[in-house]
């Protein structure tokens, strides 16, 4: 496909998401609908007075479960336009709830745990089990005292209100016991990637050629276009976070081409990142003057991409520079593979790899 080509199907593409989520926002604003038997999008106020097994509601207005609800199983309530959250009826297993203020009102219980998120949040009711809350400013009451332990997370007042004399607990760290250090990250990759690039030489030399020459004729082109993908891919990624806030069921209707976006941006890299290995092993064995087999050369290649960031990853003060070292192997790659279509579009002139 010529570029101007190129350019145009891109910029209809983008035109048509933006005309689709201007049209969902304007004709899909006050509907409501079971996207399955237990999750609601909800686009005006929701109101629940019943029974269910489970109940999840993503919405994007008020969310309120009244005194005579009464729920079997789990409930997620997710209001993103920074509506209130109302609980007033008995849920028997966990509760998750995010909106802009929160209540568990003093007719509401949970049997299970809770996890409370917004700016202002009222533990009113009764919760039997643990109670995780994160927001700005807390309401508690009475019967907060009945829960087996009550966390507190980022909250500068821990209680407008105590007169169940609550005993807070640390809220729970949940990255603490996950921290790995840059340097092992890098290894691991780049080990990793050694062994592909290996295999990959060897299994599908024609296609290795085809982006080795890529690369070799055309860098800057490689380049620019790996640079477009991620801009495209940093865009798509901007547009489905505001279509998830905006409008939900847009948003989850998306997520699979999301995703398939995201496997081709990530196999490209690999796959170029494989043919960048071999290339500097190559030309390093020839300045050596050494004969080596395409595999050995792409083991070379690499160990002198891999080890050095890898150093890099463990000193504190150079972190970036193994980021971009990184990020520059990967925007060459994707640009490579890309441009070729993974090694299956024919250039002008080769360097066909035996592998």
């Amino acid at each position: 496909m010529k570029p101007g080509r190129r350019t145009l199907l891109t910029a209809i593409v983008v035109l048509l998401g933006v005309v689709t989520l201007i049209a969902a926002a304007r004709s899909g604003s006050s509907v409501q609908q079971w996207i399955d038997s237990d999750i609601m999008y909800a686009g005006e106020p929701f109101v629940f007075n019943g029974e269910r097994e489970t109940l999840v509601v993503i919405g994007r207005s008020t969310i309120t479960l009244e005194g005579d609800t009464d729920v079997s199983g789990d409930v997620a309530l997710f209001a993103f336009n920074g509506d209130p959250v109302v609980i007033d009826g008995a849920i028997e297993g966990d509760l998750l709830a995010w909106g802009a203020n929160v209540t568990l009102a003093e007719g509401g219980r949970v049997d299970g745990d809770a996890i409370l998120i917004g700016a202002e949040l009222a533990l009113l009711g009764r919760v039997d089990g643990d109670v995780v809350l994160t927001g700005d400013a807390l309401t508690i009451g009475e019967q907060a005292g009945e829960a087996r332990s009550v966390a507190v997370c980022g909250l500068a007042d821990r209680g407008i209100d105590n007169r169940a004399g609550v005993s807070f607990v640390e809220c729970p760290d949940e990255t603490a016991d996950i921290s790995i250090p840059l340097g092992w990250m890098i290894g691991g990759l780049g080990f990793g990637m050694t062994v592909l690039g290996a295999l990959g030489v060897s299994i599908f030399p024609r296609q290795i050629s085809q982006m080795d020459e890529a690369i070799r004729r055309r860098t800057l082109r490689v380049a620019g276009t790996g640079v477009a993908a991620l801009l495209l891919t940093f865009g798509i990624t901007a547009a489905l976070v505001l279509a998830l806030a905006l409008i939900p069921l847009l948003g989850f209707l998306l997520m699979p081409l999301y995703l398939l976006t995201l496997m081709v941006v990530g196999g490209a890299a690999v796959t170029g990142s494989i043919t960048l290995a071999y290339i500097v092993g190559d030309w390093l064995m020839s300045r050596l003057n050494v004969k080596t087999p395409p595999l050995v050369s792409s083991l070379v290649g690499g160990a002198l991409f891999g080890l050095p960031l890898t150093m890099l990853g463990f000193i504190p003060a150079l972190e970036g520079v193994a980021l971009l070292g990184i990020l520059a192997l990967a925007l060459m790659g994707i640009g490579a593979a890309l441009l070729t279509r993974f090694g299956t579009r024919r250039q002008e002139r080769q360097y066909f790899v035996q592998g």
